[in-house]
């Protein structure tokens, strides 16, 4: 399965413009990337569609970001892999241990970093 690492889905995104998930839905808009804003509670997140749930997307994507607490984060798992994603952040808020090593039992590449973080230190290396 060819990946497009220009893909991202959002877990948690919102409207709220002062969450760190909505913060990262834009940041990674800005630098043109396709990105998948997931939350049942949303129709929409920056002008995107938001997805109830990881079932609705219906292409592979190799990043995601986690930015919910880690016993909502646990429901993702299988769905993420699914979808292709190799390497999945979490922001910090959203981190555990236990769901860490379940991610990385599932063969993805975990980060406990803020997904704007990372993107921003992407951009310097």
């Amino acid at each position: 399965m060819l990946l497009d690492t220009k893909k991202i889905v959002i877990i948690g995104a919102t409207n709220n413009r002062a969450d760190p998930a909505n913060q990262a839905v834009r940041a990674y808009l800005e630098r043109q990337y396709k990105v998948f804003p997931v939350n049942p509670d949303e129709t929409e997140v920056e002008g995107l569609r938001c997805y109830r749930s990881l079932d609705e997307i219906h292409e592979p994507v190799a990043l995601a970001a986690i930015y919910v607490p880690p016993c909502e984060g646990l429901e993702y798992v299988e769905a993420l892999r699914g979808l292709g994603v190799s390497r999945v952040l979490f922001h910090p808020r959203a981190a555990s241990g236990r769901l860490i090593l379940i991610v990385q039992g599932h063969e993805m590449d975990v980060e406990a970093i803020d997904a704007v973080k990372a993107l921003e230190r992407a951009a310097r290396a």
